[in-house]
């Protein structure tokens, strides 16, 4: 996955940004990659109990394959996991958390195209749900400065994989 998804897709995104591909190219091997990493996390078990982190990407966010890389390895981990997917509304996480028991609320973005600063919508979600730790990754992170002791940060791949493996 990492050795030739995570590559491919870095230079699919320069070549789209730089105008030397079409969309259609970009689409087709998106989705190839999709169903590749969703046939693998299939075949892992799912954890039947322990606490659960909600793994999503803000509304606004529609990129989803680093979502499931990160829902393959979590899920690898032996961590209990409800997977919201892209495009998640925070009255939607609301209105799960009230039936639901929940520790950790995983986003990660890519983009920055909201109307709230990473800062903002972070420090939005920790006063909603403040029993709840919060994990955020993806290059947007870069952008953050707000310190709270329920927050971690992941800046890197490397910092992503070393959280998902601990």
């Amino acid at each position: 996955m990492l050795q030739v998804f995570y590559p491919l897709l870095e230079r699919l995104g320069q070549r789209w940004m730089t105008n030397k591909t079409r969309p259609v190219q970009e689409h087709f091997a998106s989705e190839q990659i999709k169903r590749k990493i969703q046939a693998a996390t299939y075949t892992l078990a799912i954890a039947e109990s322990g606490p659960v982190t909600i793994l999503f990407t803000p509304t606004g966010e529609e990129h989803e394959i680093p979502l499931l890389l990160i829902q393959y390895y979590l899920k690898k981990k032996g961590i209990r996991l409800a997977y919201f997917g892209t495009n998640t509304d925070v009255s939607t996480l609301e209105l799960y958390m009230a039936k639901q028991s929940v520790s950790t609320l995983h986003f990660h973005k890519i983009t920055n195209l909201s109307y709230q600063s990473p800062d903002e919508y972070t420090e939005d979600l920790l006063q909603r749900f403040p029993q709840q730790n919060l994990v955020v990754s993806g290059p947007v992170t870069h952008q953050i400065t707000l310190i709270h002791p329920r927050q971690r940060i992941l800046r890197s791949i490397d910092a992503l994989l070393n959280y998902c493996s601990e």
